[in-house]
This record gives structure tokens, C-alpha cells and sequence, in this order.
């Protein structure tokens, strides 16, 4: 017995020793208190910094038309236009990339480009002259000729957005006015690649002997190639929280019969489409952001982990993965490449 109690004592002081080397605790998941990267020196050569929280803020239109939530530090454009076609933008002053727009109705396409020149013989200086045909009439084409649609409507106070070659990516699901909720790209005025959510529903129109067609509740969100998947839960947010007051409804009800009844339900019509562009977004096929996301680390000369620990995702430099030996830092599974980032692992 007294030798069994030596030998408890002993192993007992050995613990207690080892606590005393490591800061009062024992060591845990083979690294030491307070270490979050690895082994001591790696800790000393490494440092973990979080992406910046997106905070959300409630906004509220000066000219008491709508209220809704904004990314903090955003600005707000409106369209100096008449209640029919209202449109405002939501951007971040210092990269218009991270945006969101919104149109309440664009008229003037015609169905096609035969019908658009005989407008342009007979009557020159009208908008079916002007504005592209629809051809086809489709969310995607629509997007695709955007910029030419709205350039003609720039002001010296307001200018809309520019996109260049823009491409679908893939076709979300369909919203509760009708129009297509796709994911897409395109590059802005600067030559910077972007990606997206966009929706738009289009309403055909006999006039005489042609067929125009208005678009109703242009909506899109969007951000810099490969934070769109950090960026598209809070921007989508906001697009669900657009919400049109009594005064605006005042201003134009009965002039537009299907904008009317658009905007007296607007709560029930944004938060169906918020609900379809998540759900689409959330079943999307992801082998276009699995490969692009790869692209781009590869380009920018990242590798990607995670946090075993708290399955956080973070972009490491490259070369972080044969300095680290530690356990609680491992590649990311293929999967992964769709959540997102959530900081960056640098050298000191």
C-alpha cells in the first residue's frame, strides 16, 4: 500500500510540475494555452486576422418613400424620376462594386430587332427606337443589354451602373412576378470582374402592330469576384427589408395596375423573392464557385483551412500548410470552397 501511494504521489507531482511548465494548465489537443495556430514558434510566426463584420443598419428615404436595412457606411442614390420608374442604388462609396439596385419598371423594348428599326424609320426619337429589343425576351437578355438599356437615362446627379459582358452562370429558380432569378457575371466601367444575383420580370404589350414589353422589379445584388458568397446573406437581407410606404402607394396608385398591386403587397412580394433567391442560392449546382474560388486563391497566392476546432474557414498564405505541423488546422474538403471566409492567416 505504501508503495502504491508513493507512486500516486508521484505521478501526481509529475502532472502537477508539467501544469507549472505550461502555465498552470496541462497541455490540451497537443498544443499550449492561448496558442490558436500551432506550436509556439509558429504562433510567434503567425497571426489569424478576421474579415470585418458586416453590420447592418436601418435607412430611411429623406423624401419618406421606403425604408430598409443598408450595409453600415453605404450610400443611397435615387433616380430623380417619377414614382412609375423608381429606382435607387445602395453601394459602398469606395467600391460601387458591392451593390444593390433596384428598378420598379423600365418600359420601351420592343419584341424584335425588325420591329425596333421600323420604329426607328417612323418615329426616330421615341424610346422603342432607342432602347434594345428584347430578343428574346428573357431575364438573362435583359442583363446582357442592360448598360444600353439605362445609359440613356444618366443624368449629371445620377449615372447607372455599367455591365460589360455579362454571363449566366446558372438559372436560380423562377420568382412570384414571373422573371427568372439567375446568378451571374459581368465586369464594370473599370474592367473588375463581379459577381451576382439578378432578377427582373418581363410583361409583353400589343401596341397596334408591334409587341412591347415592360420590365418590372429589377432587383440585384452584387460584390467583387469570390466575396460573393461572403456578401450575398446580408445583401439579401436588405433586399427582403425594402419596404414602401403608404405615400409612395399614394403617389402613383391607379396609373399602374400591376405595379399597384406589386407594391400594395411589396412586404409578401420581396420576401418571396428574397425566399426564392435563398433557396435557389442554397441549392445552386456549386462546382462554378468550387472551381472559381480555387482560381483565385491559386491566384492570389492563398491556401485554404479550417479551423478543426470551430469549422471556421480561412485563407492562409501559401506555403502555410508545410510550416504548420500542428492538428488543428487542415485543408479544406472541396465542399468548403462555398462557405464563407471567415479571416486570413498571415506571417508576422
Amino acid at each position: 500500500m505504501r508503495k502504491l501511494t508513493s507512486l500516486v504521489l508521484s505521478v501526481l507531482l509529475a502532472a502537477a510540475l508539467t501544469a507549472c511548465e505550461n502555465g498552470g494548465e496541462p497541455p490540451k489537443n497537443g498544443t499550449n494555452p492561448g496558442e490558436q495556430v500551432g506550436t509556439k514558434a509558429q504562433n510567434e510566426a503567425f497571426t489569424i486576422k478576421e474579415n470585418k463584420k458586416i453590420n447592418l443598419v436601418d435607412y430611411s428615404d429623406p423624401n419618406g418613400y421606403f425604408k430598409m436595412k443598408i450595409p453600415e457606411g453605404f450610400t443611397v442614390s435615387v433616380y430623380p424620376g417619377d414614382l412609375i420608374h423608381y429606382t435607387f442604388i445602395v453601394t459602398d462609396p469606395n467600391n460601387p462594386q458591392y451593390c444593390i439596385f433596384f428598378n420598379m419598371k423600365t418600359e420601351g423594348y420592343l419584341k424584335t430587332e425588325a420591329e425596333r428599326q421600323w420604329y426607328g424609320r417612323m418615329y426616330p426619337d421615341t424610346p422603342f427606337a432607342k432602347l434594345p429589343a428584347l430578343d428574346p425576351p428573357t431575364t438573362e437578355y435583359f442583363y446582357q443589354v442592360f448598360t444600353q438599356s439605362f445609359a440613356l437615362s444618366n443624368t449629371s446627379t445620377f449615372t447607372f451602373p455599367v455591365m460589360n459582358g455579362f454571363e449566366m452562370v446558372e438559372k436560380i429558380g423562377t420568382n412570384m412576378t414571373g422573371g427568372d432569378v439567375i446568378r451571374g457575371t459581368f465586369t464594370d466601367s473599370m474592367g473588375r470582374k463581379t459577381d451576382g444575383l439578378f432578377s427582373a420580370s418581363m410583361y409583353p404589350v400589343s401596341l397596334y402592330y408591334v409587341t412591347a414589353y415592360y420590365v418590372y422589379d429589377t432587383m440585384y445584388i452584387t460584390a467583387p469576384e469570390n466575396e460573393f458568397i461572403e456578401w450575398e446573406g446580408p445583401l439579401m437581407e436588405c433586399i427582403s427589408s425594402i419596404q414602401f410606404t403608404q405615400k409612395f402607394v399614394d403617389g402613383f396608385y391607379g396609373q399602374e395596375e400591376i405595379l399597384a398591386r406589386s407594391i400594395k403587397a411589396n412586404a409578401q412580394i420581396y420576401d418571396s423573392i428574397s425566399d426564392t433567391i435563398t433557396q435557389g442560392w442554397n441549392a445552386r449546382q456549386s462546382t462554378y464557385d468550387i472551381i472559381s474560388q480555387k482560381q483565385s486563391d491559386a491566384t492570389l497566392g492563398y491556401e485554404r483551412v479550417y479551423d478543426t476546432q470551430t469549422n471556421e474557414i480561412y485563407r492562409a498564405y501559401n506555403g502555410f500548410t508545410d510550416d504548420y505541423t500542428g492538428d488543428r488546422y487542415k485543408v479544406v474538403t472541396d465542399e468548403m470552397y462555398n462557405q464563407p471566409i471567415y479571416g486570413y492567416i498571415e506571417k508576422k
